[in-house]
């Protein structure tokens, strides 16, 4: 993004974007593309049948994974419990079990 900003530089990157979309134009006729092509569909379809809903699940699993880290830092101490925590007497003196 910040490269997008000197006019020079914006030719290379709009080059870039057209090889990225010819490539992928180009892969996606080769038959190990379209296999990892349906592994995925199928991985998004198995997961939206148990999860029960196919438009939220890639962005549901995406985003709680990502926002989840922020929401839950403000749980956690601003300087963190130390290097100690991490050690089995450490986090049993803090009341948490780490599992071995």
């Amino acid at each position: 993004m910040a490269t997008s900003r000197k006019p020079e530089c914006l030719g290379r990157m709009l080059l870039a974007g057209v090889g990225g979309i010819l490539a992928l134009l180009i892969l996606s006729n080769t038959s190990f593309f379209q296999t990892a092509t349906e592994a995925f569909s199928s991985k998004l379809e198995t997961a939206a049948e148990v999860e029960g809903v196919l438009e939220g699940t890639l962005g549901d699993r995406y985003l709680r994974g990502l926002l989840g880290a922020f929401m839950e830092s403000s749980n956690q101490p601003f300087f963190g419990y130390g290097i100690g925590m991490g050690t089995n007497v450490g986090s049993m003196l803090l009341g948490e079990r780490l599992p071995i």
